[in-house]
C-alpha cells in the first residue's frame, strides 16, 4: 500500500484533530470588552423553581419488559432585563449602522454545535426552547411554528434558542462532550470567561461565559452559558469562520443546567428568530442554510448498561453505567435516547434484541398516551434476561421517527482485541500544523497483518490525546 493511500484511508481520523483552535493553548485570563451599541452580559433567570434534573419513572413495555423512563427537564435562561432586545421588525437594512435588516442579507447559518472528542453518541443535542413570539406575558406562548415550545415570565419573553445535550448533561459538560461552534463567519465583538459553570439555582448576580459575533450583514449572534475556561482564546476584533471552535456547552450565569443559548439580533437590539415559520413576525426567511423541521424525531443513541442510570441532584454528574461485555449471569440493561417524543400524539419506540444466532429475543414497543411532548426522552430496558444468557455476540436496536440505530454487546468474552504493534519499527514520523508545537504528530508502524497509524497531540483542554487507526492491510511502500 502506498503512503498516500494509507493516509487517504485514515483521513476521517485526521479531520477529528483538524480543529486548530482546540489544539492551541487556552487563555485563562478573564477579559471584558463592551461596545457602545452592544453591551451584553447574558445571565439566566428561571421563572419558577425547576432545576435541570432527570425525572425518572418505572413503567413497562407492551410485552411487560420493565423500563425506566427518564426525561431531562429543559434548561431555562434569559438576558438581563436592561439588555432585552426590541421585539419589532426593522424597517429596512442597507448595511448602515442603524442596525436595520432584511432577510435578503440573511446568513446561511449552520447548527452551532458539534460532538466533542470524548462524545461517541451519534446524536448530541435537542432543542428545549425557541423564541417566544407572543409579547403578552405571562403564560402566553407562541413559537415560530405556532406551537408553545418556549416560555415567559411576568417580566420577559424568551428571546433565543436553547440547545441541550442529548443525554447526561452534567457528565457531558464535565467531559467537554458538546462543543459550541460559529454559526456563521464573523468578528468577535464581546468575550467573557471565568464564571462558574455549575449553576442550577437562582443567582441574580451570576454572569454567563459567552461570546458574541458580529456578522457582515449587520446581524449578531450570542453564544451563552459556556463552561468555565473553555471560551476561545481569540480576542475581541479577531475574525472567525463558520464552524470554528467557540467554547464548550456549560451552565454559567443564571442558568438551570448545561445548554447553549443562541441569540440573534442586530446592533440596534432588534430581535430575530433564525427559524422561519408562519408565526415568526420578526423575519420572513430562515437564517439557516438548511433549517431543521419543527420536530426532528429520531434515535440519538443506543447503548447497553450494567445497571440503571443514576441521576443525582443537580449539579452532580450522572452515572450511566455503560458496559458492552457481560457475564452469563449479569444483569443487562439496554438504553435509548430519542428526540422530540410526544406520547399524546401516538408516538412509539420500537425495540428489538437479537441473540448470537440472530434469533429475536425481545421485540416490543414503548408507547404512553399520557406522556406529553419531550424534546429529549430516554428509556432503559431491563434486566433483559431472566436466566443466565448464552455466550456470544448480541445486538439490540431501537426505531423511532423512521430512524433505526443498533448496538452490539457481548456475553462471555468480548470482541477480539486490537493487534499489538511491533516495537521499534516506526516507518515514518512527522509533525503537522505548527512544528513548534511540542509532541504533536503521527507514527506509522508495522503490525502483524498490516499497518497501524498513531496520531498524538492534545485535546481542547491540553490533555494528551492519542488516536489509533484500524489495522490497514498491507505494508506502506
Amino acid at each position: 500500500m502506498s503512503w498516500r493511500r494509507a493516509l487517504d484511508r485514515i483521513s476521517g481520523i485526521i479531520l477529528l484533530l483538524s480543529y486548530a483552535e482546540e489544539i492551541a493553548a487556552r487563555e485563562m485570563e478573564i477579559r471584558m470588552h463592551r461596545r457602545l451599541l452592544m453591551i451584553i452580559s447574558l445571565s439566566c433567570l428561571l421563572p419558577f423553581p425547576r432545576p435541570v434534573e432527570a425525572s425518572t419513572e418505572a413503567r413497562s413495555m407492551q410485552d411487560g419488559t420493565p423500563v425506566q423512563v427518564h426525561a431531562i427537564e429543559q434548561a431555562l435562561d434569559r438576558n438581563h432585563e436592561k439588555h432585552q432586545p426590541q421585539r419589532q421588525r426593522p424597517a429596512s437594512w442597507n448595511g448602515q449602522a442603524d442596525g436595520s435588516k432584511t432577510q435578503a442579507d440573511s446568513p446561511g447559518f449552520q447548527l452551532p454545535l458539534r460532538r466533542g472528542l470524548s462524545n461517541s453518541s451519534p446524536g448530541v443535542f435537542g432543542i428545549s426552547n425557541f423564541v417566544d413570539h407572543d409579547d403578552v406575558m405571562p403564560d402566553r406562548l407562541l413559537d415560530w411554528n405556532c406551537g408553545e415550545r418556549t416560555y415567559d415570565t411576568d417580566t420577559f419573553n424568551h428571546n433565543g434558542t436553547d440547545y441541550s445535550p442529548a443525554q447526561f448533561p452534567w457528565l457531558t459538560m464535565a467531559n467537554d462532550g458538546l462543543v459550541v461552534i460559529a454559526a456563521e463567519d464573523g468578528e468577535i465583538i464581546d468575550r467573557h470567561d471565568g464564571e462558574p459553570a455549575d449553576q442550577c439555582a437562582f443567582d441574580p448576580d451570576a454572569e454567563a461565559n459567552l461570546l458574541v459575533l458580529g456578522h457582515d450583514d449587520g446581524s449578531i449572534t450570542i453564544y451563552a452559558h459556556m463552561k468555565t475556561g473553555t471560551v476561545t482564546a481569540r480576542k475581541v476584533g479577531d475574525r472567525v469562520e463558520q464552524g470554528d471552535y467557540l467554547g464548550v456547552v456549560g451552565s454559567s450565569g443564571f442558568s438551570t443546567g448545561p445548554h447553549l443559548h443562541l441569540g440573534v439580533q442586530d446592533f440596534s437590539n432588534n430581535l430575530f428568530d433564525p427559524y422561519a415559520g408562519n408565526c415568526n413576525a420578526l423575519n420572513n426567511e430562515s437564517f439557516w442554510a438548511d433549517q431543521e423541521t419543527y420536530e426532528e424525531k429520531g434515535v440519538l443513541d443506543v447503548a447497553t448498561n450494567s445497571a440503571l442510570p443514576e441521576f443525582p441532584p443537580c449539579p452532580q454528574q450522572e452515572v450511566p453505567h455503560f458496559n458492552d461485555v457481560f457475564g452469563p449471569a449479569d444483569d443487562i440493561f439496554a438504553s435509548v435516547t430519542v428526540r422530540d417524543f410526544d406520547g399524546t400524539n401516538g408516538d412509539e419506540i420500537e425495540v428489538e434484541v437479537r441473540g448470537p444466532s440472530g434469533e429475536i429475543i425481545i421485540s416490543t414497543t414503548f408507547s404512553d398516551g399520557s406522556l406529553e411532548f419531550r424534546p429529549l426522552l430516554g428509556l432503559t430496558l431491563g434486566p433483559l434476561f431472566g436466566a443466565p444468557a448464552a455466550e456470544g455476540k448480541y445486538s439490540w436496536r431501537a426505531t423511532f421517527g423512521g430512524q433505526t440505530r443498533e448496538h452490539d454487546f457481548y456475553v462471555g468474552s468480548g470482541p477480539d482485541p486490537a493487534p499489538e504493534a511491533k516495537a521499534g519499527n516506526n516507518a515514518f514520523t512527522g509533525l503537522w500544523y505548527d512544528p513548534g508545537l511540542d509532541g504533536e504528530g503521527f507514527n506509522i508502524v508495522t503490525a502483524d497483518g498490516g499497518t497501524i497509524v498513531y496520531f498524538y497531540g492534545s485535546d481542547s483542554r491540553g490533555n494528551r490525546l492519542w488516536l489509533i487507526s484500524d489495522l490497514i492491510p498491507g505494508e506502506i511502500e
